[in-house]
């Protein structure tokens, strides 16, 4: 008998990589519905067995991954857009969060303590309008990560391509 680990649930990044050129309705519609409308988005999502299922659909247009503490610290210094206030400081972390810096915010963020779902309650935005990365993609855009290209599942890897696209 396998005994499942009450381990918190830890959260995702996908980002799109492929237009809509050609697409399926469906297809299209999925990635409507998960906020990836362009090339180049990226969006938190809570690690669910549902999300995971979502994403292996349109896993031809995106590559996604677990997001790791230093990667969400990157996004939420660098590109986290608050309305009214701009970009994300300490002072509107402890103030919405009780948490005294951006980078603690990430490790909770990473560890599953908090939920993307609750950035988004209190105002802070999860979807990411991302760069082309420099230096290319390392890949054909059109493969698979495990025939060297950059679509799928890319696990914790998905942390280097990232860095290039902030």
């Amino acid at each position: 008998m396998v005994l499942m680990s009450k381990e918190k649930k830890k959260c995702l990044l996908a980002v799109r990589v492929r237009g809509s050129a050609g697409l399926k309705h469906r297809i299209k519609a999925i990635l409507r519905d998960l906020g990836l409308n362009r090339r180049n988005q990226a969006i938190i999502m809570a690690d669910t067995p549902a999300i995971r299922g979502t994403l292996k659909v349109v896993k031809d247009t995106l590559f996604w991954g677990e997001a790791t503490e230093d990667i969400l610290s990157l996004l939420l210094n660098k590109r986290t857009k608050m309305p009214k206030v701009g970009s994300l400081t300490d002072q509107e972390v402890k103030k919405r969060f009780s948490i005294s810096t951006i980078e603690s915010l990430a490790k909770s963020l990473s560890k599953g303590e908090i939920k993307p779902q609750d950035l988004k309650r209190h105002g802070v935005n999860i979807k990411y309008n991302l760069n082309s990365p420099k230096g290319g993609y390392g890949g054909k855009i059109k493969d698979p990560f495990g025939k060297g290209g950059v679509l799928g599942y890319r696990g914790e890897a998905i942390g280097e391509l990232v860095k290039k696209m902030i």
